[in-house]
């Protein structure tokens, strides 16, 4: 698979697309995307919303509203094959003759394919690989920061109310507001299981003034944005969720650091409100005042535990072998129920059931209105605790 279909494998996963790319997706070989031209020729751009209150991120704004048009898979004006954002290097030509010869890295100019070449192997070297310009399949050519203006709205009214004390926040759309990241693997290193890391950022709409430092548990809050354009109003409500609570384990803690022997089988608790029993669990290695993602995974309140602490949600996650010796940072994300329906639900997105977002008709919109909030704890992991002298030392 092209380096140019992972990519847009993975905006996919953000945006709505037809059925049609189902198929595609599944083919372990290039498709002509016009073939399917009959079956999205008509299809007309949706908007898809996320509007999310996240007043406990402390590296967040309060609250951001994403709104993004869906997009068919052949739209040449967002995958146009260019550098849009000159990030793109061609192969390093380290003897100076002006061509690249098979000794010289290729950087990102690996062709169409998006993968290195081999001389005796599968897959031999492509169009476009070494050419000195970027092609389309390349690395760094259709990449997200190249791609998000195109799919972002920046023409609503956005605002938020809260429907007890009547006050409300108007909101403002900024370029470049919030950072996030993926996985991908390539070739080279899918074989050693080593994930490639990427970030990006991406344009919302957040709150012009700060909501508050204490934000109000007991009121529902309601989002509305107003899109003139397309003569829709759209309002969706949530409540605000609170952070997970670590509980204490039988690990040696130090402010906010457990520490655990190499090879512990056991883990890490912790409870959540009633509004939400659905986590997202991210462990991140701590180096030289780096974080750098080890794994993410969603995770769901453990049922027998819950029962035994009077219904109120209690999360589990073990210590994953992975974790060699060494500093880790353990974040639990908690989900109120209608973002974790959204999230992890496989109804269509703008099934009524998946979607609390409707418009001035009562029709659904694509997207949810929903909150979340995150709590982190650090792990060091260490050959045995008996043999250690812990020296401690403040964050």
């Amino acid at each position: 698979m092209s380096y140019r279909m992972k990519t847009m494998t993975a905006i996919f996963r953000l945006f709505v697309v037809t059925g049609a790319a189902l198929v595609w997706f599944s083919c372990q070989k290039e498709l002509d995307l016009t073939q399917f031209r009959d079956d999205f020729g008509d299809y007309e751009p949706e908007v898809r919303i996320e509007a999310i209150l996240t007043p406990w991120r402390s590296t967040h704004p309060d609250a951001f509203v994403r709104i993004d048009r869906s997009i068919t898979i052949d739209d040449t004006l967002v995958f146009n094959g260019r550098d849009d954002n000159n990030n793109w290097k061609s192969y390093s030509d380290e003897n100076g003759n002006g061509k690249w010869d098979i000794s010289e890295p290729l950087n990102d100019d690996l062709g169409e394919d998006g993968i290195i070449g081999q001389e005796n192997g599968f897959p031999a070297r492509d169009k476009g690989e070494g050419n000195g310009k970027p092609d389309q399949g390349e690395p760094n050519v259709d990449e997200y920061e190249e791609v998000l203006p195109f799919v972002h709205d920046t023409t609503a009214i956005v605002s938020l109310a809260d429907t007890r004390t009547m006050k409300t926040w108007d909101f403002k759309w900024y370029w470049n507001r919030l950072d996030a990241r993926y996985i991908e693997f390539d070739l080279e290193t899918q074989k050693e299981g080593i994930p490639n890391i990427k970030y990006f950022r991406y344009g919302a709409y957040t709150p012009s003034k700060p909501m508050s430092n204490y934000p109000d548990t007991a009121s529902v809050y309601e989002f509305k944005i107003e899109l003139p354009e397309k003569n829709l109003v759209i309002t969706g409500q949530t409540k605000i969720i609170l952070p997970v609570k670590f509980l204490d384990s039988n690990y040696l803690k130090v402010r906010d650091t457990l520490y655990v022997p190499y090879g512990d089988n056991a883990g890490v608790f912790w409870t959540s409100d009633l509004g939400t029993n659905i986590y997202c669990v991210a462990v991140e290695r701590v180096c030289n005042r780096s974080e750098y993602l080890i794994y993410d995974h969603p995770n769901v309140a453990n049922s027998k535990l819950t029962i035994g602490n009077g219904g109120i949600p209690v999360g589990f996650e073990p210590i994953s072998s992975e974790l060699t010796q060494g500093l880790y940072k353990m974040t639990v994300t908690v989900l109120d129920e209608n973002y974790g329906r959204y999230y992890y639900s496989s109804l269509l997105l703008r099934d009524p059931e998946k979607s609390n977002l409707r418009d001035q008709y009562g029709r659904p919109v694509m997207g949810v209105a929903g909150s979340l909030a995150d709590n982190s704890i650090y792990i060091r992991v260490l050959p045995e605790l008996d043999d250690l002298n812990i020296e401690i030392v403040g964050k």
